[in-house]
């Protein structure tokens, strides 16, 4: 009976991740409401400390900042949550730091047995923690690493893993704002159940960032790749700077339409995101705050 009520939940579980087919298939959704409202490009263009999802080596990208904390919220339905938190730290002499919380879960999933009866409710946890180290080799060329350590509670079954992301970023050009980036995500990393283990999925990404009119306007675009996927799915979209701390943004992940909008005011940030949805489970709206210093 265990086993069959695990095996409903696991085939819940894929149709409320949007059909993946691997645990901890949220950590491919992204975080930071300005950068999934273009369309979830980040790969060149993440910045400080939204980059240790992105790609660690944009950690080192925190401009004059000391310090940088940010949150996310997902408004969700079918009682989905996804939640996020991460903060980023620049030293003088070695480097750049982060670090990254994040937790997606189903709630009140009902369970059937082999006659179609109800057997109660159940839910599924997920957690992810990250720890990024990220610096510059030259001016021109910086990298970074997340290590992440992830935890799964699926009805009182309990597994524990890792995985780890590397990434770089390139900038040819000093005096323009010209970006391209690589990234690794879960290039290795694993899930171990009780009795059992799996890989965890991993993803390669390309991208390219470009700002024009003193970053008036920004151009972002990416390619991805994701393991056991023969599709190549591309991301891009653009933001538009006004009024010096007014952005819209607008762009397609994966042949779905995303858009959004931002303020940023001296050292404080608020971004929101409108996700269309393309799995029947109703549109995200995103919203998330950064605090810099």
């Amino acid at each position: 009976m265990k086993k069959f009520l695990v095996l409903i939940l696991l085939f819940l579980q894929a149709f409320y991740l949007g059909a993946a087919t691997k645990s901890f298939s949220f950590l491919r959704d992204g975080v930071g409401a300005d950068i999934l409202a273009i369309g979830s490009a980040g790969t060149a263009s993440a910045t400080g400390v939204n980059a240790t999802y992105w790609n660690p080596a944009g950690v080192s990208r925190m401009s004059t900042y000391m310090g940088q904390l940010s949150s996310m919220y997902v408004i969700q339905k079918f009682d989905r949550h996804y939640t996020y938190l991460g903060a980023a730290f620049h030293t003088e002499d070695i480097g750049n730091f982060g670090i990254n919380f994040s937790n997606y879960g189903v709630e009140n999933i009902e369970i059937l047995d082999e006659l179609g009866m109800p057997q109660g409710k159940e839910s599924d946890e997920e957690y992810s923690l990250g720890l990024t180290y990220s610096n510059i080799m030259t001016y021109q060329l910086r990298y970074g690493i997340t290590l992440k350590g992830n935890y799964q509670d699926l009805v009182g079954y309990k597994a524990l893993g890792y995985s780890v992301d590397i990434g770089v970023q390139f900038q040819p050009l000093l005096d323009q704002e010209l970006y391209f980036g690589i990234m690794l995500q879960n290039i290795i990393g694993a899930l171990y159940w009780d009795k059992s283990g799996e890989d965890m999925l991993s993803i390669y990404k390309a991208g390219v960032s470009l700002g024009l009119w003193e970053d008036t306007v920004k151009l972002v675009f990416d390619v991805v790749k994701e393991e056991n996927y023969t599709a190549v799915i591309y991301r891009g979209g653009v933001e538009f700077k006004m009024f010096e701390y007014f952005f819209l943004r607008g762009g397609v992940n994966e042949k779905s339409p995303v858009a959004g909008l931002g303020i940023k005011y001296e050292g404080y940030k608020l971004d929101y995101a409108f996700i269309y949805d393309k799995y029947e489970l109703g549109d995200d709206h995103v919203i998330s705050l950064e605090f810099m210093w």
